[in-house]
């Protein structure tokens, strides 16, 4: 009798894993707890829905060349950065060409889920609906849910109002004239550039040393240049060798190099501790001050005394672009994926001591994410489906323990991780074994695709 394995959330990573699922022989049983699949990418246009913070202008951070499940690229489109409606669009089509709708339950909540004595898995639903007796589950429901917020800026703010960016719905719904923007993520970033190019007075809040990455170097994504530096090089040479682009791409763009790195306080780049963000159009808007970088508490002015000082702000409206706390209320104490802030998995995949059980999209990757999420479904359903074996407990938890004390010690964030390397650390998990990446493939044509698809030949 075929395998039954519970697959929680129909975003990307939760449509890849019914896939994989389908192909290594085994029934997914999909829950979702919205009216239709396509996670964070399924827009919400009230805003009212935290887990659903695509905003209309949202675009992906990779480029259409790398961001594809294998076998199935993006259709070509105007831009080289597919847009949110692109990509629910690619989703949908993703899960009609794989005939997934039909082990898709929409507008089911998963409440709690357990296993029981015999080792065999529950899941119950807010409605008391239970589904029963799953041999594997494998948590594919993303870390956007639960906004994250700040007290350093709200308990300094006074009365003026807040809202996190997950209910951010463009800049004809802000009626403030100065807006602060606290963060420098994707959203941060995106936000704050729409908002000024609307003629919003923005000050945008960087606690710590940051590089804007542009979309393009050279007229070719930047992502071109970082999937063929990591291919080449060690993490060390592709770091500096990017660095260079980066910097050379500047001055294309006219901006001053050395004014704009001192604003951000860039640190040489790291790809492990160094806070990389992507956008064409921020860095210029920084560097002439249009918007203007705040780094202390003391520089927002809620007296108006000093707000006609250049080192004070005086927001009418803050928007925490702060990202999203990890919560997964439906899992039991023993199954959570974090050990407090830590992200505490097997390869950032199995949990180490608990069997039967799976998470994709935990870590995060720098680089596309879909190809990187791909790997682990293909990893999980051979596990749980096929033939291949994890080590034991005691490895495993080894394993994650040492890996934990390894980022602490040098002060790295241990659930980051860049695509390339990180997919080579999973191939060599996985029953694909030992692979040879073929150098000799990495050309000046947009050699991401080529690459991804070795993996699932």
């Amino acid at each position: 009798m075929p395998k039954r394995i519970a697959i929680i959330g129909a975003g990307a990573s939760g449509l890849i894993m019914a896939r994989y699922t389908l192909k290594y022989g085994g029934i997914p049983v999909v829950f979702e707890k919205h009216e239709k699949g396509g996670g964070i990418w399924c827009y919400d246009p009230t805003g009212t829905i935290a887990s659903k913070p695509a905003y209309p202008s949202l675009r992906t951070n990779s480029s259409r060349h790398v961001m594809h499940f294998s076998g199935f690229p993006f259709p070509e489109g105007e831009e080289n950065y597919p847009s949110r409606h692109e990509v629910e669009e690619y989703l949908r089509q993703y899960s009609d060409y794989h005939k997934l709708g039909g082990y898709i339950n929409t507008n089911s909540n998963v409440e709690k889920i357990t296993k029981s004595a015999n080792g065999k898995w529950d899941v119950a639903l807010s409605t008391g609906e239970v589904f029963d007796a799953f041999d594997n589950v494998v948590v594919c429901s993303g870390q956007y849910k639960t906004p994250k917020t700040t007290t350093t800026i709200s308990s300094n703010l006074g009365n003026v109002p807040i809202m996190h960016s997950a209910h951010y719905r463009g800049a004809d719904s802000i009626q403030a004239t100065r807006v602060l923007v606290v963060g420098i993520g994707s959203s941060g970033t995106d936000i704050a550039t729409e908002l000024a190019k609307n003629g919003k007075e923005v000050a945008i809040w960087i606690p710590s040393s940051t590089w804007i990455i542009p979309k393009e170097i050279n007229n070719k994504p930047y992502d071109f240049y970082l999937t063929n530096l990591a291919l080449r090089f060690s993490p060390e040479t592709a770091q500096k060798k990017f660095e260079e682009l980066v910097c050379e791409e500047y001055e294309r763009l006219g901006i001053d190099t050395k004014r704009l790195t001192d604003i951000l306080q860039s640190k040489p780049m790291d790809f492990s501790r160094s806070r990389l963000t992507v956008s064409s159009e921020l860095p210029a808007l920084i560097e002439n001050e249009t918007v203007k970088v705040i780094r202390d508490i003391s520089q927002i002015d809620m007296t108006h005394k000093n707000s006609n000082t250049a080192t004070s702000f005086t927001p009418d409206l803050v928007i925490e672009a702060t990202g999203f706390k990890p919560d997964f209320p439906f899992l039991q104490d023993d199954c959570q994926p974090y050990k407090g802030m830590d992200l505490a998995l097997y390869k950032h995949v199995f949990h180490p001591q608990i069997d039967g059980i799976a998470y994709l999209g935990m870590c995060g990757i720098v680089g596309a994410i879909f190809p990187g999420i791909e790997l682990q479904a293909s990893w999980v359903a051979s596990v749980f489906l096929g033939d291949e074996k994890l080590p034991s407990i005691s490895q495993r938890t080894d394993s994650v323990n040492n890996h934990l004390k390894a980022s602490q010690e040098s002060k790295v964030r241990g659930s980051r991780e860049i695509q390339v390397y990180y997919m080579e650390k999973i191939a060599k998990e996985h029953a694909l074994g030992e692979i040879e990446i073929r150098k000799e493939m990495v050309n000046d044509s947009l050699c991401s695709p080529v690459y991804a698809d070795m993996y699932f030949q």
